[in-house]
């Protein structure tokens, strides 16, 4: 998958106070990468038809000035356009609206450090990034009160997998377009975090591939872990990488039990922005 398709970054909000984090995180990924901001609020109690009442269309555009009014009040001086999407689910209102727009990144926000934001994300982001179109980037709990993506690294998990080759072609473009290093982290599981398939490829594998991808243009270190291989990622976002790119190796309800079993895990309790990037079809 190619990470220059389209110069479109789609920001899914809803005025909920974590919806704040992610359009937070929209904004500076699309200032880093010079792209386009686009912001969605899903509505999903309002049928889309060509002959919706005028009681439809005027709660259309409450919801529509209420949201434009919150986000206001985070980015007070962007020019950013509000697209509202009619649509009964949230996931598939983005996932059509990234489909129409070409869009190169989908980007949420979510409260996932409690319970209730683990029920939170499996029931929004995690169906987001399940099947999404495009890599799928979800900000920690309150980003947007420091947007920065501090430290100036970007990290992402390598096991030489397509999904993985995929993910380090994003980290390595995103980490060139912002000037930040790029820390390529491989996991060895122990015996009792073994996957079920074998593990593809190894360190050295993974930065000589990052270093040809990037030319002189980043800086690429190696990371070499043991143990659990999300325990290992959600380490690094405390302090070694700003932001971390993953790979997601399937749709559907496969990628359900992926997401569940590494990137979902590592999503929901991260320090930092992670980007899931889908598997090339």
């Amino acid at each position: 998958m190619e990470t220059a398709d389209s110069n479109l970054v789609i920001a899914g909000y809803d005025a909920a106070p974590e919806a704040a984090d992610g359009l937070a995180l929209a904004q500076l990924l699309a200032q880093l990468t010079d792209r386009d901001l686009l912001v969605a609020r899903v509505i999903p109690d309002v049928p889309e038809h060509p002959g919706a009442t005028r009681a439809e269309q005027l709660h259309v555009r409450e919801i529509v000035q209420a949201t434009h009014t919150a986000m206001l009040a985070i980015v007070p001086d962007g020019d950013i356009e509000l697209m509202p999407v009619l649509d009964p689910r949230v996931a598939s209102g983005l996932h059509d609206l990234a489909r129409r727009q070409d869009a190169s990144l989908l980007v949420l926000g979510s409260s996932h450090h409690s319970g209730l934001g683990r029920v939170l994300l499996g029931g929004t982001a995690e169906q987001v990034v399940n099947g999404a179109p495009c890599p799928v980037a979800v900000a920690p709990p309150r980003f947007h009160e420091d947007v920065a993506i501090a430290p100036p690294t970007v990290g992402v998990a390598w096991d030489g997998t397509p999904a993985a080759r995929a993910a380090l072609t994003w980290a390595v473009d995103l980490a060139g377009a912002a000037g930040f290093g790029l820390l390529v982290i491989h996991v060895h599981p122990t015996l009792a975090h073994r996957p079920l398939g074998r593990v593809h490829g190894d360190l050295e594998e993974g930065v000589a591939l990052a270093r040809e991808l990037a030319a002189d243009d980043v800086a690429v270190e190696g990371a070499q872990r043991s143990g659990d291989p999300a325990g290992e990622l959600i380490a690094a976002t405390e302090s070694e990488v700003g932001m971390l790119v993953v790979g997601s190796r399937a749709h559907g309800a496969l990628a359900r039990v992926l997401l569940g079993s590494v990137s979902g895990h590592v999503t929901r309790n991260a320090h930092a922005p992670v980007l899931v990037v889908p598997a090339p079809s």
